[in-house]
């Protein structure tokens, strides 16, 4: 019941980050485009920027928007369900682990709040459904309830094809029954799970449309394959799952198993900390992997990965662990998956192995043995555990505060430019300082109808765009001390657009300005649009106009 009331309150939590309307941050734009076409089509439908298919996260929020009229409630209030189900189920499977009730939910906390897996809870992509059913696949399997498994199983098939790699997770179970000589039950619904998840996969590969992403992008993922690159990608997903197995063990320290034996060896530990923490300062993670986040730059930042690769080292030689084999294989499947990516590395990439190997580790049954250390070392062991969990408390705490300006600014900045654009004081190809997934939504049908027929290059609509518009802020209140945007000044009334006040963490407000860059930029864009061929269609600003959208424009 206390695991419900935190998942609720954490559904909450999120509701609360977003916006008061639904804006656009990235890819978002085409999951909201795939609503709406689901509802024109009359049946599940994904838009032509989105290489996975978006059709249980689609439906989904199509049948709450047919019932509510709520295009708020069908996204945002979709989102925050998903995100109390995330965190319920993860706490539950750290419990199974053997972490203490608290720890278990805290663990949970941090994880959910860390800046790069916020980030994809608060931007709606299939994403916010895809990690929830990875964690309740997990939960069913483990109780051997193949019929839960099947439904979260087909449901993130549906919505991202890298869930493909979830078939392991039966076919472990079908090989582990066969070596104990097992019969009946044991392997035929395991066996049924996945022949299931074979025959939805199959399915929507038929009765799926065929976008224009998938066509340029999905359909030569096995063209000039690199073995290097794909080498790379499998060593930087074996050392995240590494790193996050071991944080995941370090919690186990204020449980009652037993912790590895000899001063000695703790003297041995502390050593091995301070080295690792002194050469990971000198190193940057992110020369492995694409982030999104500039919470990881600057000096927080730069003690993160220090911080965790300590935890990690706490955690593998100070706490005797359960290890799971199966979770590695689990984790290698998806990462099969990932090194097959043409294109950079991101960190989101990498969920499915962070999730994992979370799990992988559980407290030992053994016995402790007569040199375990006593209550003073374990009471050390726990102060030093507790200091990094402070740590990462504090970082966490930090990093959703500068993600929640990052938000409310990027919904302002988009509602001003949406005005400007509905009276004429701004043309599309000026639309550069708005979020990514604001320009997509008015340039990309327009890309892909032109340049972008036959380029690979989705995003080359960018080089339709001009510097033209800045935005200047002035906070009321606490926000303004610690925003990233040192902006403060708003503009001279003759370079001013549009303006407005929006909500700024939810109780402080600010004034926003869209002004006019001067001197206006001399180059023209990279690429010329044709104004006669544009067609302007109205990023909505409320649910009225989302409903207007859907009843008289055709996407």
């Amino acid at each position: 019941m206390l695991t419900a009331l935190l998942a609720l309150a954490y559904g909450g939590f999120i509701y609360l980050l977003l916006p008061a309307e639904v804006t656009t941050l990235g890819d978002d734009f085409g999951y909201y485009r795939s609503i709406i076409e689901t509802l024109q089509h009359h049946r599940p439908w994904t838009d032509a920027w989105l290489e996975p298919w978006a059709a249980s996260l689609s439906v989904m929020a199509a049948a709450i928007f047919r019932v509510s009229g709520s295009f708020h409630l069908a996204t945002y209030g979709l989102q925050s369900v998903l995100a109390a189900l995330a965190f319920g189920c993860l706490c539950h499977l750290l419990r199974r682990r053997g972490h203490a009730w608290p720890v278990a939910a805290l663990l949970a906390g941090l994880f959910l709040t860390a800046p790069t897996v916020l980030w994809k809870q608060l931007e709606f992509t299939g994403i916010v459904l895809y990690w929830p059913c990875l964690l309740t696949a997990l939960m069913a399997a483990e109780g051997r309830r193949w019929g839960w498994f099947t439904v979260a199983w087909v449901l993130a098939l549906w919505t991202r094809q890298s869930a493909l790699a979830w078939g392991v997770i039966p076919a472990w179970e079908i090989l582990q029954a066969w070596r104990r000589g097992s019969a009946g039950a044991d392997w035929r619904r395991p066996l049924w799970a996945g022949v299931a998840g074979v025959a939805a996969f199959g399915l929507a590969s038929v009765l799926m449309n065929k976008t224009h992403a998938q066509a340029l992008i999905t359909d030569h993922v096995f063209e000039q394959l690199d073995p290097w690159r794909m080498a790379r990608y499998a060593a930087t997903g074996l050392l995240v799952y590494a790193v996050a197995a071991g944080v995941g063990a370090c919690g186990l320290a204020f449980g009652p198993g037993p912790l590895r034996t000899g001063r000695g060896w703790l003297a041995l530990l502390a050593g091995l900390a301070v080295v690792a923490s002194f050469a990971a300062l000198r190193w940057d993670p992110r020369l492995l992997v694409a982030v999104e986040q500039a919470c990881y730059e600057g000096q927080p930042g730069r003690y993160l990965f220090p911080a965790l690769l300590v935890a990690a080292i706490v955690g593998w030689l100070s706490v005797r662990v359960a290890f799971q084999p199966r979770m590695l294989v689990y984790a290698a499947a998806s990462l099969a998956l990932v090194s097959l990516r043409k294109d950079h590395l991101w960190d989101y990439y990498l969920g499915d192995v962070l999730i994992i190997a979370l799990l992988s580790v559980g407290a030992s049954t053994a016995q402790p043995t007569p040199a375990a250390p006593g209550k003073a070392m374990r009471g050390f062991l726990r102060a030093a555990v507790a200091a990094l969990l402070l740590g990462f408390i504090a970082f966490n705490g930090w990093a959703v505060l500068q993600l929640k300006l990052r938000l409310d600014r990027a919904h302002a900045t988009n509602h001003l430019c949406e005005q400007a654009l509905r009276r004429g004081e701004l043309q599309p190809h000026q639309l550069y300082g708005a979020s990514f997934g604001f320009v997509a939504w008015h340039l990309y049908p327009y890309y892909i109808a032109h340049e972008g027929r036959t380029e690979r290059k989705i995003a080359g609509f960018w080089n339709y765009l001009v510097y033209s518009i800045d935005i200047r802020t002035v906070y009321h209140g606490w926000p303004g001390r610690i925003s990233p945007f040192k902006d403060e000044y708003p503009p001279e009334a003759a370079k001013l657009i549009q303006q407005g006040n929006y909500p700024v963490w939810r109780f402080f407000t600010a004034d926003f300005h869209l002004q006019r860059c001067t001197p206006l930029p001399v180059t023209p864009p990279y690429v010329m649009m044709k104004a006669d061929e544009y067609r302007y269609v109205p990023f909505p600003l409320d649910d009225r106009e989302w409903r207007e959208l859907l009843a008289q424009t055709r996407l």
